[in-house]
């Protein structure tokens, strides 16, 4: 299930009704990860809310957010002390409010509210409530700026039982909250938020009745500060998606009516930083009513529709001052801009993409195995066809993993406590729905030594960077990297001291449902050349073999490479082979642009602009249903992830297609950070549901010394494709 970005509230209760601080439970301490809904909590007693001993009233927990959001789930991992657990709490009343004053009772999904038991063990995944199914409590788009629990104490089954000596407490380890997630429909609305807490009325809904009036109480609206030097106020709808209008409501205060916006021009972008016009001249809103208000049109009475664009975030700029941008001034002087609300219309059609962070929060680890890259996934029984929904929880995959941070992470301050660094690990996926597969990441002994590399080089002249996989022949095969060390130049930038000196393959049998690791067998390859032409093949594999679940098998397995033109500059060209000939590289033929030939020296580009690792398989939904998708990134180390199409896996490709920009890292903070980047976006088919791709791509930090600061960058992150 996927959810909305994670909230981080401040926590509060009344003073002296508590010995340890509500702030703890919002604060990640003894969390196995970042900012999920299905990770897990331990079992410290210095990181939960905790009632003091028999207070009888007065007693509650309570979320401030900072402004009005539109709320989608909460999820709660009950009191889990060993021998405490009883203070979790049980039935419970949850309130919501505007202003930390008046609050009213929520009667959504769920209610009455009976929070499940914890169990006092390490490994608590969210209790949530008492259901049956553990569900997250659904907020579905209420707004909100506070929350509070109060547990039922007059019905004496507040809290699960006795805390230890037979007192009675309440108690929370950890709360999460995360803002609601809008399904994009041809011409539906689509939810945003704004770049300013302040702002964050304008989208939450808070005000509209359930006919989505508007009202005139000015808190429900923003109105500027006076005399502003302008209104610059921008939009984030959470994933790129085809857009063809927005609705305004204006500032509709009687008597400060001259606030509402009146001539702005309106900007889109993909990454928050590069905006493109939509027309060139300033549109024109209409004033308010200062009377229950549904829409305010354009001033020639037509709504704000546009040819679709493909965006993430849009801009509203004043086009000037009082009487231009504004629709006069307030209170006979005073210059202020003025809005009650903006919605944002979906386009007739077209897709999204969209951050997919049931899968992220998997790959997020606090200790043991916390972080990597290079992610590539593969069904152990070599079946990568993708499965219908009650079929998920039968797929057994493995993941490769390049470089690998092993050791642990303070889940609040994301500092690194110990980082032992090795070049290769892996993980087994058990299932294919992220909210209930189990992952378990595996790793070779002495990592504490820099010896924990479970897939061995052959060579101590360099190293192995794990390339794409597959399963074939009951075995597993993979292509690494062969990388030489460049540590000593001081010419070339931190983090890309190195180069390339070949490729291998690396061959394991497959025991018990994982790779048995004493069969590995390593084989040079010759698909490496330098001189006439600079070629390494291995960056992705695609089995087109009715053993693998091809829908249209030729009975080919396609191992794609890449040329380098020049530094910075490379291009896709292809190989195939049949199954049985995988590990015999004098039967691979390369495509040349026309036919198939023997010599690797004849291939020929397919594409352009590539990054180093990438994919391409079937499309097997929506308009490009029956072709062939090259997803990767731009030009290597780029902020942007594309799409090309073709009907054949050699090709001709379209041209290329933005579909995400990388840069909307919603879970970082620069904490010293001197350089992040991303890199290397890629599908992945067997784990994906039938009617979307699953993307990938890397994050990693520019310099050593950012990765001790913070934890929580260099794992991959994922990315939901979509059609609607």
């Amino acid at each position: 299930m996927n959810y909305g970005k994670f909230i981080q509230p401040r926590a509060f209760a009344k003073a002296g009704t508590y010995v340890r601080d509500p702030q703890n439970a919002v604060e990640g301490g003894d969390m196995s990860g970042y900012g999920g809904m299905n990770q897990t909590r331990g079992v410290d007693l210095e990181c939960v809310w905790l009632s003091a001993r028999d207070v009888n009233k007065d007693v509650y927990i309570a979320f401030d957010f900072g402004s009005v959001v539109r709320l989608g789930y909460m999820c709660v991992w009950n009191m889990n002390q060993t021998d405490g657990f009883g203070a979790g709490v049980k039935k419970a009343k949850i309130y919501y409010g505007y202003d930390g004053e008046e609050y009213f009772e929520f009667k959504g999904k769920g209610y009455p509210f009976v929070f499940a038991p914890a169990f006092g063990k390490p490994g608590l995944k969210a209790t949530n409530l008492d259901d049956g199914k553990h569900s997250p409590v659904d907020f579905g788009g209420l707004s909100a700026r506070y929350i509070k629990i109060v547990p039922d104490i007059e019905s004496g089954e507040g809290c699960h039982g006795k805390y230890i000596e037979g007192q009675t407490r309440y108690g929370l380890s950890q709360v999460r909250f995360f803002r609601y997630l809008s399904e994009p429909e041809k011409g539906g609305e689509l939810y945003a938020c704004a770049k300013t807490p302040e702002e964050d009325v304008l989208t939450s809904g808070y005000g509209l009745d359930e006919n989505g009036m508007q009202g005139i109480d000015g808190a429900s609206m923003y109105m500027t500060k006076a005399n502003p030097d302008t209104m610059d106020m921008i939009f984030d709808l959470d994933m790129c998606v085809h857009v063809q209008g927005i609705d305004f409501i204006n500032y509709n205060v009687p008597y400060f009516l001259n606030a509402g916006l009146k001539k702005f021009y309106l900007s889109y972008s993909l990454n928050g930083f590069d905006w493109k016009n939509i027309g060139d001249e300033p549109f024109e809103l209409s004033k308010g009513t200062g009377k229950p208000l549904k829409i305010s049109p354009l001033a020639d009475g037509s709504l704000l529709r546009f040819p679709a664009v493909y965006a993430r975030y849009f801009r509203i700029t004043a086009a000037g001052g009082a009487g231009i941008g504004s629709h006069g001034c307030v209170n006979g002087f005073e210059f202020r801009y003025g809005l009650s609300k903006v919605k944002f219309i979906a386009a007739d059609g077209g897709f999204y993409t969209r951050p997919a962070r049931d899968w992220t929060e998997l790959f997020s680890s606090y200790n043991g195995w916390t972080g990597s890259d290079g992610i590539f996934i593969v069904g152990l029984d070599g079946n990568e066809a993708k499965r219908d929904e009650k079929d998920l929880s039968s797929v057994k995959s493995v993941v490769t993993f390049g470089d690998t941070f092993i050791g642990n992470v303070n889940p609040v301050t994301w500092s690194r406590k110990r980082a032992d660094f090795v070049n290769n690990s892996l993980a087994y996926l058990d299932g294919a729905d992220p909210d209930t597969l189990s992952v378990r990441f595996v790793w070779g002994e002495g990592a504490e030594n820099g010896e924990g590399n479970l897939i061995r080089c052959h060579s101590k002249d360099y190293s192995y960077w794990l390339q794409d996989c597959f399963v074939a022949n009951g075995k597993f095969y993979a292509f690494t990297d062969n990388v030489k060390s460049d540590a000593d130049n001081p010419d070339l930038p931190e983090g890309f001291r190195f180069h390339l000196v070949g490729v291998d393959m690396v061959i394991f049998d497959i025991k018990n449902g994982e790779l048995d690791y004493t069969s590995q067998k390593n084989i040079p390859t010759s698909l490496f050349t330098q001189g006439k032409k600079n070629l390494m093949y291995g960056c992705a594999v695609f089995a087109n073999t009715k053993e693998a679940g091809a829908k249209d098998p030729d009975g080919y397995v396609y191992v794609y490479g890449i040329m380098d033109i020049a530094p910075g500059v490379r291009n896709l060209v292809v190989s195939r082979t049949l199954p049985e000939n995988i590990d015999k590289f004098g039967e691979y033929t390369f495509f040349d642009g026309e036919n198939w030939s023997k010599n690797i020296l004849d291939s020929a580009p397919i594409a352009d602009d590539l990054s180093s690792e990438m994919s391409v398989m079937p499309v097997d939904f929506g308009k490009d249903e029956g072709k062939y998708a090259f997803i990767y990134s731009a030009s290597g180390v780029s902020d942007y992830v594309m799409k090309r199409v073709a009907d054949h896996p050699w090709g001709p490709f379209t041209e290329k297609q933005t579909i995400y920009s990388m840069h909307c890292i919603d879970d970082l903070v620069p904490n010293g950070l001197k350089k992040v980047y991303q890199y290397n976006a890629k599908a992945h088919f067997n784990v994906a549901k039938k009617d979307e791709m699953l993307i990938s791509y890397n994050v990693n930090c520019m310099d050593y010394e950012s990765h001790l600061k913070n934890g929580n960058v260099y794992r991959p992150r994922f990315l939901q494709y979509k059609e609607f």
